[in-house]
This record gives structure tokens, sequence and C-alpha cells, in this order.
């Protein structure tokens, strides 16, 4: 013990033994180093936290950009389904099933455009001819079977089941060629409706559109919330597929 009382009278007699100004700046330093750690803390603080605002600023921007591509695809598909369905000729061939005069009067249409999927249907649903774009390409195979397309959306129109908004739909449909968003609705004159007018865009070329001009990488997700597409690659997707929903579901509660 007395080693010890030793030791700790030589430490408090070197301390006092220290010059006047030293003990005067020492409480300083203290209390100094103690104010910048809790500046440098707060700083760090504030920093993450204008991280998380930026970052979420740019989702929500991300996602006003892409809601209103998604507009601009239906309103650019509406154009062009009313100046083929209002060209004069086409109801009448519709009416006649007359794929010939169909062709000369929608294709050129079709391809100046650069549609990738059309379909014309008569009045109860059956396929009169159909143009779809090949990948890669500007040409178009043409089908003429004349099969009855079941859909929900082209039964709605073909019972003229109509609201409030109008007689025209967009609905995303899954095909043997892949989802497809159509835009659908009747051809008719004054009185008459006389068959169905189908313009579509795979979802492909969609989310494509979307991702370049909302700068983001984009998901698409079913009424179960499942993923239907994803700019994202499947690797990268299973990774962050959480994250995505939960962003998604937030954005969506906050602005609706």
């Amino acid at each position: 013990m007395s080693i010890k009382n030793g030791q700790q009278f030589s430490l408090a007699k070197a301390v006092l033994s220290l010059p006047l100004r030293f003990k005067i700046s020492i409480p300083y330093l203290i209390v100094a180093s103690l104010f910048a750690g809790l500046a440098t803390f707060m700083v760090g603080r504030s920093f993450v936290s204008t991280l998380e605002d930026r970052f979420r600023r740019q989702l929500e921007e991300a996602y006003f950009r892409a809601v209103d591509e998604v507009i601009n695809i239906e309103a650019a598909q509406l154009k062009i389904f009313r100046t083929i369905s209002f060209t004069l000729g086409v109801p009448e061939a519709v009416t006649n099933h007359d794929v010939d005069q169909l062709s000369s009067l929608v294709y050129p249409q079709i391809a100046n455009n650069q549609l990738h999927n059309v379909m014309i249907l008569d009045e109860t649903g059956k396929l009169i001819i159909s143009w779809q774009r090949q990948e890669g390409t500007a040409n178009y195979s043409t089908n003429l079977n004349s099969q009855v397309i079941n859909w929900a959306v082209v039964n709605r129109v073909v019972a003229a089941d109509f609201d409030e908004k109008g007689d025209k739909f967009v609905q995303l449909i899954d095909t043997p060629q892949g989802l497809i968003l159509y835009t659908v609705g009747p051809i008719r004159t004054t009185d008459d409706q006389l068959g169905i007018l189908m313009i579509g865009s795979p979802i492909t070329k969609v989310v494509q559109n979307l991702a370049l001009t909302s700068l983001a990488n984009v998901t698409f997700y079913d009424d179960a919330g499942e993923v239907v597409f994803s700019s994202f690659g499947n690797r990268n997707l299973s990774t962050v597929e959480s994250t995505i929903r939960g962003n998604t579901n937030c954005l969506l509660r906050r602005h609706e």
C-alpha cells in the first residue's frame, strides 16, 4: 500500500509542478476536445440525414417521371388509335373483313409510327388481322388466323360495357408474345360498333422507356405484389426486391 501511495503522491507532485500556463490550458483543451467530438458527431449525423433525404427525393422524382412517361405512352397510343379508327374506309373494311383494304389503309400508319403490336377484331371479338413487329427489325409479321380473342378487356368492349370515362381501355395483357400494354377500344360509326382496335407496346419497351426517362431502374408489380417485369437484372433484382417494394409502397401511400 505504501508503494501505491508513493506513486500517487509522485503523480500529484508532478502535476502540481507543471508550469501555470499548462494548468490553465489543460481544462480548456479537455473542453475543446469534447466540443470537437460532439461537433463531429452532429455533422456526421446531419450528413447522413441529408443523404437519406436526397435519396428519398430522387426516388420520388423518378417515380413521378415514370408515371408521367406511362401517361405519355398511353396518350401516344390513344392518338394513333383515333387516327387509324377514323381513317376513311377502315370501318367499311372491318365490316367486310377485307384484309387487303385494311392492309393498304392501316399498315402504312403502323410502319410510319413504328408500332409494335396492332390487332383488328370484328364486333364479336374474332381476329381479322394483326401485325407484330419482329424484334430488332423494321419488318412485321401478319396474322390472319380468325381466332376469338377471349380477353377480359376485349369482352368488355364487345359487350359495350363502357363507363363515364369513355369507351377505351388500357390494360397490361399476358400474351403468347409476352406482356403487352394495350390500348383497346371500338371501331364505330356514329350509330354502330363495327369492330375493335388494339394497339400495344411490349413491356420490355415500356420499361426501357420508363428507365431512360426516370433515370432509374423500374419494376412492375401485379395486384398480388409479385414482380411482373423489371429493368434490374435477375441477380440484382433478387437482392434489392424487398427494398424496392418498401420504397414503392411508401411512395404510393404518401401520394394516394
